[in-house]
C-alpha cells in the first residue's frame, strides 16, 4: 500500500513539475516584445535636444537617396515646387505622443501650400503630407 502512495506521489510530482514548467515557458514567450526601431534622427546625443526641424530635413531628403530620385530645394529647383525646411511651426505633440512640423512647399518665391511631417506610433512611423 505503501509502494502505491509512493508511486502516486512521485506521478503527482512530475505533473505538477511539468505543468508548472509549460507555464513558465507561456509566460515569458508573452513578455517579450520585438524592439521598437525608432529613427536615429529624432534621439537625443547627451543633453542635447532633438532638433525635429533637421531631422526631418535629414529623413525626407535620405528617402530620396534610397530611392535614387532627385531632391528638389531651394538651389535646384528652378520654377518648381519645392519644400523648404529653414522655415517651420513649432513642434506640435498629441495627446498620443504623435508629433508634426509644418513646412512651407514654395514656387517661385511664392508659399503654394504646406508639407507636414508627422512622427507616429511611439516615433517607428514617419509620413509626410
Amino acid at each position: 500500500m505503501t509502494k502505491k502512495i509512493i508511486l502516486r506521489l512521485a506521478l503527482l510530482a512530475v505533473t505538477v513539475f511539468s505543468v508548472h514548467s509549460c507555464r513558465t515557458e507561456d509566460d515569458v514567450a508573452q513578455n517579450t516584445k520585438e524592439p521598437q526601431n525608432k529613427f536615429a534622427a529624432f534621439s537625443q546625443n547627451g543633453n542635447e535636444k532633438v532638433n525635429y526641424p533637421k531631422a526631418f530635413e535629414y529623413l525626407f531628403n535620405r528617402y530620396y537617396e534610397l530611392k535614387d530620385a532627385p531632391v528638389k530645394n531651394r538651389n535646384t529647383a528652378g520654377d518648381s515646387p519645392y519644400t523648404d525646411f529653414r522655415f517651420h511651426s513649432q513642434l506640435m505633440e498629441v495627446d498620443n505622443g504623435d508629433k508634426a512640423m509644418l513646412f512651407p512647399v514654395i514656387k517661385g518665391n511664392k508659399v503654394i501650400g504646406l508639407m507636414i511631417g508627422l512622427l507616429e506610433k511611439e516615433e517607428t512611423y514617419l509620413r509626410y503630407y
